[in-house]
């Protein structure tokens, strides 16, 4: 008998808030991942009347499959197998929690993401999509 693993959302703020300690350290993961979606701009402006984050990149964007397969899987990370991007950049890291560093600045975020052929806008709250 297969008995699937399940895993409450508690789980994966405790995996942001303990592997992304700092803000600087949740901010730099969420860096890597604009550098490994080959992006080549990366803004980060900070609202400070609504003490917003905005993280903005010209990567090349996930589509709602991508978001749900990989990047909400834990320990997903396409670097294991291909470590090397069309420009022929390495990817930084394979652990495949970097998303999680979103915990560790907010409770709630608003995503968007635009890729050749699809768009689109996802809210987050308690690292649940």
């Amino acid at each position: 008998m297969k008995v699937p693993f399940n895993v409450d959302a508690y789980t994966a703020r405790l995996i942001g808030r303990e592997n992304v300690s700092k803000l600087d350290g949740a901010i730099l993961e969420l860096v890597k991942n604009a550098y490994d979606a080959d992006a080549n701009t990366c803004i980060l402006y900070f609202e400070e009347s609504t003490s917003s984050v905005y993280l903005i990149d010209n990567g090349t964007g996930m589509t709602e499959q991508v978001i749900n397969e990989n990047w909400m899987t834990i320990g997903y990370s396409s670097k294991k197998s291909n470590y090397k991007l069309p420009s022929g950049r390495i990817q930084t890291e394979a652990k495949g929690i970097g998303r999680f560093a979103l915990d560790r600045i907010s409770d709630k975020c608003t995503m968007l993401s635009k890729t050749v052929s699809s768009s689109i806008r996802m809210e987050c709250k308690l690292g649940r999509f």
